[in-house]
């Protein structure tokens, strides 16, 4: 039991570097391009103070209920972020609040699912015994 809470807790730190190694400059860079766009579209619309008032209350209730992951957080793909989308994504529990949206995170997440599921059910079902 010792050596599979060794892998699980192996497995569960190398996959959160592995996650913010692959997710987190697009993100913060799909950030930058939202943010970029969104200046964009106040510059050219010339707006009225009260208008850009009305524009900057859309923008806010948008972003509170409809950005992406990546959107809402500064930084979602921190290391403890990370962490948390491994074990979210081993225990199968799968939130949603937090996805990879790169080809290669994808990949690697199915991969550490292939991995980690069997890994931390092996840990689990003798623990809870």
């Amino acid at each position: 039991l010792a050596i599979i809470a060794s892998v699980a807790c192996l497995l569960l730190l190398l996959s959160a570097a592995l996650f913010m190694l692959l997710e987190r400059e697009p993100a913060m860079q799909a950030r930058r391009d939202y943010d970029e766009l969104m200046e964009e579209f106040r510059s050219i619309g010339n707006f009225t103070q009260a208008q850009e008032a009305v524009v900057t209350r859309m923008l806010k209730l948008q972003g509170s209920h409809c950005y992406k992951t990546h959107m809402a957080m500064h930084d979602p793909w921190t290391y403890f972020n990370s962490l948390y989308f491994t074990l979210v994504l081993i225990s199968t529990v799968g939130y949603g609040d937090l996805a990879p949206e790169t080809g290669l995170g994808k990949v690697a997440a199915i991969l550490v699912s292939l991995i980690g599921i069997p890994i931390f059910l092996a840990f689990i079902i003798p623990t809870s015994r």
